[in-house]
């Protein structure tokens, strides 16, 4: 998630050299970055798409191997300022919660709780 760092670790069973690693646009296989090495670090940008792939490039007992994994790049569209103490209002539990909304729409958020040894989460 934006402006975090996206980072990874490849690990094999057996000796690996010569790692190389591509950060991809999904829908057009454009390379937004690259790195090198068994751990990686990659620096986010705002304007990257949504769908991502990061692609391994590596030798496994000198012959050529890849392995890819496809992630959602997401931007943070709203901050949760406060949320107040939960009260029970008929049937239903209820917080009233303050966003700080940098883009405007619909936002999605997920809350999870603990209450007496159990846990909840509501995706609202």
């Amino acid at each position: 998630m934006f402006p975090e760092p996206i980072t990874g670790r490849v690990n094999a069973s057996t000796d690996v050299s010569d790692v190389r690693i591509e950060l991809i646009d999904v829908d057009t296989q454009q390379v937004l970055a690259n790195s090198g090495g068994m751990q990686f670090t990659i620096s986010t940008q705002e304007d990257w798409p949504r769908q991502l792939r990061v692609r391994a490039y590596v030798r496994v007992a000198g012959a050529p191997e890849q392995v890819s994994a496809d992630l959602q790049f997401h931007i943070p569209s709203a901050h949760l300022d406060a949320i107040e103490s939960a009260n029970v209002q008929g049937t239903d539990w209820v917080a009233r919660a303050r966003l700080d909304a940098k883009v405007c729409g619909s936002k999605r958020t997920t809350v999870c709780c603990q209450v007496s040894q159990r846990h909840y989460s509501l995706t609202m």
